[in-house]
């Protein structure tokens, strides 16, 4: 249900005044909600001048027009997306929301590593029409708050979002949303309310009235003043890649849909102070895996403690395993911070914090460790975290416009899912492979990893590159892939028609 008598045209100007909300009704499951909204009776919404809001929104609200190429291992597909876009720094810094650009994470749950995308173009236009070339700089992948750039001089309006710590439950608030592009004006207005403040995994306000095709959009509270933007704070996964979901143990209630709320200032604020930028070796890596401590599990060892993190993995010459963490480990703190997650849903802000923390941060582990006596000891243990390895999106590539096919250097997961050695183990991962082409016709397939081509070791993108360029020089008549698929080791032979310029 949507709250009633919503304004449809601010651009007449003066003010709303709602009659009631409906709500529909929601299953929270504890410990999730800190605080719960019951309705007995009709609630009257507080003033909101739309009129006002709309000069502050339309200052630095932009539309994003871009084309991403798509790939999920065989000819790829271009895709016009359109979303609204925030101008949040005077540089031209625009936030949008990261999935209507940035899906890898989400094909790569379906196709493997075979899939990618990538920004061919991307522009960025203003509500009185103007465009400005812009670029693609990276996403969060906590927040799915995505990052782009105006490549244009000058200083630009932007928002700015005001901190707050006393969000309420029955609070009002209201936000402009982009309508689609045949209509007049581009945006309208809406309110939602404040239903729930979220205390797990971390504190944060839930939303109700709004959906999901609003995200991003800038939230106002009662007094006018930005305090965020519409996402999801609860996500089905803290960490893109990560199979585990954020709301797996909530039930059929949800039926898959993220909780929506205020990505508040405390979360935005330092990524626009620090954009994350695709490709680039900042974010701290530990080298673990793990699960909460649930509250059976402490009770069946005897632990006095609210939650905390069971280290069930340590990759091998990892940070952790170069500071002496071992396997059973049970982190209670880091950095002084206590990690009391006794749902697996929750480990999103342990994830989080190692992410943030970046890489070379030395931090300081309190653990429990079990003893030859067996029994749990506190120790404390200082860790230099790594830099975190590059995903299958950020990885370096090669297109081969002859031979028709595309390819990646192999990336830590590629190694972990398939329980490769990387010490041992030298590929490169075909991504892509167009129909018709002499790759394809000769049976190479995406998902393939050529280990040898022409008995020529081809450890990284830069050697394959370097042999494909030979192998052109010399209009070789025969060209031998040696392919590592399906666990096993196989030959693809390829004759190129070097005289077929078609």
């Amino acid at each position: 249900m949507q709250p009633q008598n919503r304004i449809r045209n601010f651009r007449s100007g003066g003010v709303l005044k709602l009659g009631s909300l409906g709500l529909c009704s929601i299953r929270f499951f504890s410990p999730f909600v800190l605080i719960f909204f019951g309705l007995s009776s009709l609630i009257s919404a507080q003033n909101f001048d739309f009129k006002k809001l709309n000069k502050k929104a339309e200052k630095y609200t932009v539309i994003v027009n871009a084309t991403v190429a798509v790939s999920m291992g065989s000819e790829p597909f271009e895709s016009k997306v359109r979303g609204l876009g925030i101008v949040v720094n005077d540089r031209g810094l625009v936030i949008v929301d990261a999935e209507l650009i940035d899906f890898s994470s989400g094909l790569s749950s379906i196709y493997g590593g075979s899939s990618s995308f990538e920004v061919v173009r991307m522009n960025i236009q203003t509500l009185d029409g103007r465009k400005f070339p812009a670029r693609w700089i990276g996403s969060d992948r906590f927040s799915r708050v995505g990052f782009c750039q105006i490549d244009a001089g000058g200083s630009f309006d932007h928002v700015t979002f005001r901190p707050r710590d006393d969000f309420r439950v029955g609070e009002w608030v209201a936000l402009f949303f982009l309508l689609p592009d045949y209509v007049e004006p581009p945006l309208a207005a809406d309110v939602g309310m404040i239903t729930a403040v979220l205390a797990e995994p971390e504190t944060s306000p839930l939303l109700v009235g709004f959906s999901e095709t609003q995200t991003n959009s800038v939230i106002y509270d009662e007094r006018g003043d930005a305090v965020g933007v519409l996402g999801a704070v609860a996500n089905r996964s803290g960490d893109l890649g990560d199979p585990a979901t954020f709301l797996g143990n909530l039930g059929a209630s949800f039926s898959g849909y993220n909780m929506l709320g205020i990505l508040t200032a405390e979360r935005l604020n330092p990524l626009i102070n620090d954009p994350p930028r695709s490709g680039q070796k900042n974010r701290g890596w530990l080298g673990v895996s793990f699960q909460a401590l649930s509250k059976d599990i402490a009770d069946y060892w005897g632990l006095d403690a609210k939650g905390g993190v069971i280290l069930n993995e340590v990759i091998k010459n990892s940070p952790a395993a170069l500071a002496g963490v071992e396997v059973g480990d049970i982190v209670l703190a880091v950095n002084g911070e206590p990690m009391n997650l006794d749902r697996e849903e929750n480990l999103v802000v342990f994830r989080r914090i190692i992410s943030e923390l970046g890489a070379n941060a030395v931090v300081e582990f309190d653990i429990l460790r079990r003893s030859a006596e067996d029994k749990f000891e506190p120790h404390t243990l200082v860790v230099e975290l790594g830099e975190a390895p590059l995903t299958s999106a950020e990885a370096e590539t090669h297109e081969d416009d002859r031979f028709e096919f595309k390819a990646r250097n192999l990336v830590f997961n590629d190694f972990l899912n398939y329980n490769l050695d990387p010490e041992r183990f030298e590929g490169v991962w075909i991504t892509e492979v167009n129909s018709g082409g002499w790759a394809s016709l000769s049976g190479l397939q995406a998902g393939d990893i050529v280990q040898l081509i022409n008995g020529v070791e081809v450890g990284s993108v830069e050697k394959l590159r370097e042999e494909m360029n030979n192998i052109r020089e010399r209009e070789a008549g025969e060209v031998v892939f040696f392919v590592w698929r399906d666990n096993k080791t196989l030959f693809v032979n390829i004759k190129p028609d070097w005289e077929d310029e078609s």
